[in-house]
């Protein structure tokens, strides 16, 4: 009689994971704004993933602090699987190498789920600059000392790294403006305020295509599916150069195995759909699916390479 007490006791502590995970919605944290490219992204797998667990989900953001207010409010909750972060590289790699008070540590506090997609940052420039080409920029830059700016949607992320990176590869300095939100950038970016910015490829594509902005060259390590006709910044002689924003999926640290596995299955299936790779292009994404084990060990190492970034160029502004 004991025994059997014992086992029911154990029984009902177990991880609801044990006993038919998901028994209810979940939500996604996005943090950022709507309307950002991790939103647009998350709203794009969150009912795919939906159909295959058979549960909603819903998408919650939670914008702020470089995203860090999100990854914080991901990090706090329960871990049951049925809160999830849609991480990127500025969130678990960028904030930490720039921000020494971050108010969560993406190494110990997250679980990881699987990679979701790639997205190249394309350098532009307002149209009313009359700037065509990366020399152009460069030599436009030089010339004109008091618009020497770059415009990016907060500290931390691949937009703003890419910008001192591409200085620092032109020998150039210019100060470093970022913005609360990625429409206050590009009406910066089209009005002049700001002389040249590095965004994914998405978010700039009606902007290029209506002439309000000009796209100079692809961050990516090969041609972006939206600009296709976009050299890269090694085909122009910026060896090593590589500006992509990455995505995937964490739950918090001590969330049970068992429900990570279910949801790493939904994405994993969701990511092999010809639907899903289809709606990612049309996004300017590249389908990045990585295993959690994977994906781990790539976090590590592009926190790695920021660090060194950050203390090779001295911070953000170089």
């Amino acid at each position: 009689m004991y025994l059997w007490c014992v086992a029911m006791t154990a029984l009902a502590a177990a991880p609801a994971s044990a006993q038919g995970f998901p028994s209810r919605p979940l939500r996604i944290i996005v943090p950022y704004a709507s309307g950002t490219t991790t939103d647009l992204l998350a709203r794009l797998i969150a009912p795919r993933i939906s159909a295959s667990i058979g549960k909603p989900i819903v998408v919650e953001n939670k914008s702020g602090a470089s995203g860090s207010m999100g990854a914080q409010a991901a990090a706090a909750a329960t871990a049951d699987g049925y809160t999830l972060l849609l991480g990127t590289s500025g969130i678990m790699a960028g904030n930490p190498a720039l921000m020494p008070t971050l108010n969560y540590d993406p190494a110990k506090d997250f679980a990881a789920v699987g990679a979701i997609a790639q997205n190249p940052q394309i350098l532009a420039v307002g149209a009313a600059t009359g700037v065509r080409s990366v020399p152009e920029l460069v030599e436009f830059l030089k010339t004109n000392p008091a618009k020497a700016n770059y415009g990016s949607t907060g500290i931390g992320g691949a937009p703003a790294l890419a910008g001192a990176v591409f200085l620092h590869g032109s020998g150039l300095k210019a100060n470093h403006i970022p913005y609360n939100s990625v429409s206050q950038a590009m009406t910066s970016l089209i009005g002049g305020e700001v002389t040249f910015m590095f965004y994914g490829s998405l978010a700039l594509l009606p902007l290029t295509k209506s002439g309000q902005l000009r796209a100079l060259a692809n961050g990516g390590t090969r041609r972006s599916g939206l600009f296709p006709d976009l050299k890269t910044m090694a085909d122009l002689g910026y060896r090593d150069f590589a500006a992509v924003s990455w995505f995937a999926l964490y739950v918090p640290a001590q969330t049970p195995r068992d429900a990570i596995r279910v949801i790493t299955r939904a994405l994993d299936a969701t990511l092999k759909e010809a639907d899903t790779a289809a709606r990612l292009a049309q996004g300017g994404f590249d389908p990045w699916p990585l295993a959690p084990d994977a994906l781990t060990a790539f976090g590590e190492k592009d926190r790695l390479r920021y660090r060194e970034q950050v203390k090779k160029y001295g911070g953000i502004d170089p």
